[in-house]
């Protein structure tokens, strides 16, 4: 199939190729792919615009982009439990039964890798964010097993490559193991080798995970109930809840309706239970799907966004409601909360006073609108992020400047401010100063939201009428 250009001529389907080289034919009736060609642009130039608009690493259908993939045979961030469990999962599978030459590219894991060379690999277990990995044993070889406890940190990964492709071992290497057809690189911040004792003392002193068969919610209930820290911090606090990270803190408090700085002894037994709910509904999800998913489909779609992914976290407004998020520091990390949907309760000035602690742990004045990042744990549709040009990374950043004729050079900061100071206005809705390429947001998302092609002339009057659109083979 050929079509036709804004004036006249025919071009291939050959010759549209998407910045990851999968193959695209013209059609004009995908209302879905307006956003990608860029419609909204003057038809005389229109062969002129990228088929991928936005930056390099975007591919495919915009609503479901998140960031670019991982290089293959790598596994993303360790910093929810997660993602520790999916990769005891993995390794079941394709490393457990195995005997592995072991060594130590680096050098900071000689004496472990000497003790488990030779030696099959019996069992990977996840706890929170803790794994450990079982080699040999007394039926096994006649021998000890050995142990190995790994906590990833923020940026472990526990790689498996075929030989073939196997890439030389990086400067954070601790562990490369090597069997027949497979080859295993392990990078993380803490990697330990020792007996049974090991892995025993290491788990009496995590808490509950609500990923593992054997979790005591009861238990965890009797020690938060007891406690005079407020459940914002029991939430991070790995020896109560084992695997729970800063994201899911935010959301699992915000779905259960209860506010971070109520202290544990102050907590009711039904707002520990919404809490304990959500933890094991949102980090199974998680553990399912490989990402960080809080907000519910139906939700999403009722509230008009079936793409959201996140309520509260690294946002300025509520998913839910739309009031204004809140931010503060809460042992070094940025703690989330709407007051609207997590209200605090009332608190007596006279029970304040004589409390030997103070039930709450930050004043309002502390509190402030969140400051937004481009978060790689939890990552957002290009969408969502070209609202909030913090969220851009700083590539993205300096092609929107320069399709603006702007300057692209400086800092992050000032390569903000410059794109949120220029003057520019959104061809389907008038709106002054939205920062995306052609289109603002608002008017973005009802365009890729299945919008009949016959009604854009309709709710958008201003509008040059579309020429292509694109399908995917």
């Amino acid at each position: 199939m050929r079509a036709k250009g804004a004036g006249g001529g025919e071009r291939s389907p050959k010759e549209e190729v998407g910045s990851c080289g999968v193959r695209r034919r013209v059609s004009h009736r995908c209302p879905r792919a307006l956003l990608r060609l860029g419609f909204l642009g003057d038809p005389e130039t229109l062969w002129r615009i990228p088929v991928i608009q936005f930056h390099p690493g975007f591919h495919g259908d915009p609503r479901r982009h998140v960031q670019p993939r991982p290089r293959k045979g790598t596994q993303k961030s360790m910093v929810e439990g997660h993602s520790v469990h999916r990769v005891a999962r993995a390794h079941t599978l394709r490393l457990v039964g195995r005997f592995f030459k072991a060594t130590s590219p680096n050098g900071r894991f000689v004496d472990g890798a000497r003790a488990i060379n030779g030696r099959k690999l019996n069992k990977v277990e996840a706890i929170g964010k803790n794994l450990f990995a079982w080699f040999g044993g007394v039926k096994v070889d006649g021998r000890p097993a050995v142990v190995m406890h790994v906590h990833f940190g923020m940026s472990g990964r526990w790689a498996v490559f075929d030989p073939q492709k196997a890439p030389d071992p990086t400067p954070t290497t601790r562990l490369k193991l090597e069997a027949d057809n497979i080859v295993s690189h392990l990078s993380a911040m803490t990697v330990q080798h020792g007996n049974e004792d090991l892995y025993t003392s290491k788990k009496s002193k995590l808490g509950q995970d609500s990923l593992r068969e054997d979790a005591d919610p009861e238990g965890l209930w009797l020690r938060v109930k007891k406690s005079r820290k407020c459940i914002g911090k029991l939430m991070m606090d790995q020896a109560y809840f084992a695997g729970v990270g800063n994201i899911y803190r935010a959301e699992i408090l915000f779905k259960a309706g209860v506010h971070p700085e109520i202290l544990g002894c102050d907590l009711s037994r039904e707002q520990f239970e919404r809490i304990w709910k959500h933890t094991v509904q949102l980090l199974r999800r998680g553990f399912q799907t490989g990402s960080i998913l809080t907000v519910d489909k139906i939700e999403a779609i009722s509230l008009g966004r079936p793409k959201m992914r996140r309520y509260i976290y690294n946002q300025l407004t509520c998913g839910r409601c739309e009031g204004n998020v809140v931010a503060w520091s809460m042992a070094s990390r940025t703690c989330y909360a709407c007051p609207n949907c997590q209200p605090l309760p009332k608190i007596d000035p006279v029970e304040q006073k004589d409390s030997p602690m103070p039930i709450v742990e930050a004043t309002e004045s502390k509190k402030s609108k969140p400051k937004l990042f481009n978060s790689h744990c939890a990552p957002e549709t290009l969408v969502d992020r070209l609202a909030h040009p913090e969220k851009l990374r700083v590539k993205e950043l300096r092609q929107h400047l320069r399709e603006r004729g702007l300057s692209a050079s400086g800092k992050k900061t000032d390569l903000i401010s410059r794109l949120t100071s220029s003057k520019w206005r959104c061809k389907a809705c008038g709106n002054m100063n939205i920062h995306s390429t052609l289109i603002c947001v608002i008017c973005a998302e009802a365009l890729i939201s299945s919008v009949p092609l016959v009604d854009i002339s309709t709710n958008f009057p201003s509008l040059e009428a579309p020429v292509f659109t694109l399908y995917e083979n």
